[in-house]
C-alpha cells in the first residue's frame, strides 16, 4: 500500500486481512507453480520411463517373433520331411506291389504253356515226397496242386510261387526304386 494510492488504503482500512490475504494468495500461486513444474518433470520423465520400456517390450516381442518364426518354420520342415517320406514309402509300396501283381500274372501265364501238365505232375510228385503216403493232391483253380495228408496241408500254387519269388529278392527288390 502507498500513499499515493488511496483506493488501496481505503481497501486496507475496511478489510484488514487484505494483506494476509494476498501474501497466501502469493504463497499458493508460488506453490502451485512450483507443484505445476514438478509435475511438468515428473510427466516428462514417466513419458521418457515409458517410451524405453514400449522399445524394451517392441524388442522382446520382435524376438519373441522372430523365435516362434524359427520354431513354426522348423515344425513346417519336420512335417515336410514326414510327407516327403510318406509320399516315397508309398511310392516304394506300389512299386513293390506291381512286382507282385506281375510275378503272379506271369506265372499263371504257365497254365497256357506245352509244359504245364509235366510241371504239375513235377508239383504232385514234390507234394507227395513231403507229406508222404496217404497225400490226397489236388490242382488248385489258379494253376499248381495243393495236397493233404491227415490235418497237414501243402500248397504249391502258382501264386504261391510267383510270392516266394518276389520274397527271395530280399533287398534285391529295392533296385526298383533306386535311382
Amino acid at each position: 500500500m502507498t500513499a499515493t494510492d488511496p483506493g488501496r488504503h481505503e481497501v486496507a482500512e475496511r478489510d484488514p486481512l487484505a494483506a494476509v490475504r494476498s501474501a497466501l494468495l502469493s504463497a499458493a500461486a508460488a506453490d502451485a507453480a512450483r507443484v505445476l513444474a514438478r509435475a511438468d518433470v515428473d510427466v516428462a520423465e514417466r513419458l521418457a520411463a515409458a517410451g524405453e520400456e514400449a522399445t524394451r517390450i517392441r524388442e522382446a516381442a520382435s524376438g519373441e517373433a522372430a523365435r516362434e518364426a524359427s520354431t513354426i518354420a522348423a515344425e513346417a520342415r519336420v512335417r515336410a520331411r514326414r510327407q516327403e517320406r510318406a509320399i516315397l514309402l508309398a511310392a516304394q509300396r506300389e512299386a513293390y506291389e506291381r512286382l507282385r501283381a506281375e510275378s503272379r500274372t506271369a506265372v499263371r501265364g504257365l497254365r497256357g504253356d506245352p509244359s504245364y501238365p509235366e510241371l504239375l505232375e513235377r508239383l504232385t510228385v514234390a507234394a507227395r515226397e513231403r507229406l508222404g503216403p496217404g497225400t490226397v493232391v489236388r490242382e488248385h483253380p489258379g494253376g499248381g496242386v495243393v495236397a493233404e495228408v491227415g490235418s497237414r496241408r501243402l500248397s504249391l500254387t502258382l501264386d504261391g510261387a510267383a510270392e516266394r519269388a518276389v520274397e527271395g529278392l530280399g533287398r534285391e527288390v529295392e533296385r526298383l526304386w533306386a535311382p
